[in-house]
């Protein structure tokens, strides 16, 4: 990774909690050159339901 890089993945669905079906969702991760991770969960409408901030420390 080169400094001042950021990296943005994505993905479109997610695993129920009985690990039997994927379900619509959209969950993000940025991670930053400083080393923070944010992750962003959504639920199948849109709505941000959980965000995640986590440093490399």
């Amino acid at each position: 990774m080169s400094i001042g890089t950021t990296i943005y993945l994505q993905v479109n669905a997610r695993i129920d909690s009985n690990n039997s079906r994927y379900l619509p969702a959209e969950t993000s991760k940025s991670l930053g050159p400083n080393g923070l991770g944010t992750t962003q969960f959504y639920d199948r409408h849109g709505q941000l339901e959980k965000e995640i901030s986590e440093t490399a420390d």
